[in-house]
């Protein structure tokens, strides 16, 4: 083999360079083992088919909705629509000495039968012994109580009370056409009024709402 040129290689510390020359070295010595790293890889056709997996992917979709994908007869949920309605007093029960504001004693119901309230007109429960005054009021079922509400040492002020029932005493409900609300003082007179209407349908929340005061003659 002809020789390109002559590279001077330092064998060991202390002894001067050697020139290896064309009949010193022959194609198969080897000088050191070389340690390639492999850079970036460039895939072609040739490197890979159609059938080869190179990962397993995970796909995520995201959905828009758009006039082509629904028409305005297409259902997404079926709303459920309670009205508001109002149950007031419709009849006497029981008047235990109470009167209206005139001191009538019938149809007294008629001075509270308003839905919204009217200070003009109003019940009285009969005078009652002592400074103090009490008031109970309960929603009955029939001849069975549902819930009842003290109000104790009641004031000259007026006061606006709205009552919520809970979903145990609303369910605890199982005719709305039988309803009454009563009003008891201290005393224990006990005013009853029924507050049905067969003709309407009764949902949560079931509210009462009742103003009372106290009157000093």
């Amino acid at each position: 083999m002809n020789s390109l040129f002559v590279l001077p290689i330092l064998i060991k510390p202390g002894i001067p360079p050697q020139h290896l020359t064309a009949p010193l070295l022959t194609d198969t010595d080897t000088f050191y083992t070389q340690i390639i790293t492999v850079g970036a890889v460039t895939l072609t056709p040739a490197l890979f088919s159609e059938s080869d997996t190179f990962y397993t992917h995970v796909l995520s979709i995201q959905q828009f909705l758009v006039s082509s994908l629904f028409v305005e007869t297409d259902t997404f949920f079926t709303p459920t629509v309670v009205p508001l309605v109002s149950l007031v007093p419709d009849a006497d029960q029981a008047l235990g000495f109470w009167e209206d504001e005139l001191g009538a004693t019938t149809d007294v119901f008629q001075s509270i039968d308003e839905d919204t309230p009217n200070d003009s007109d109003y019940i009285i429960s009969p005078a009652l012994g002592g400074s103090s005054a009490d008031l109970i009021v309960r929603l009955l079922e029939g001849s069975t109580e549902i819930v009842e509400w003290t109000h104790t040492n009641i004031s000259t002020s007026l006061v606006t009370t709205t009552q919520i029932l809970s979903p145990l005493e609303f369910a605890a409900i199982t005719d709305f056409t039988n309803l009454f609300i009563e009003f008891e003082d201290k005393s224990g007179n006990i005013y009853r009024t029924s507050i049905s209407d067969p003709l309407v349908t009764v949902a949560e929340p079931f509210i009462v709402r009742y103003r009372y005061r106290k009157i000093v003659s």
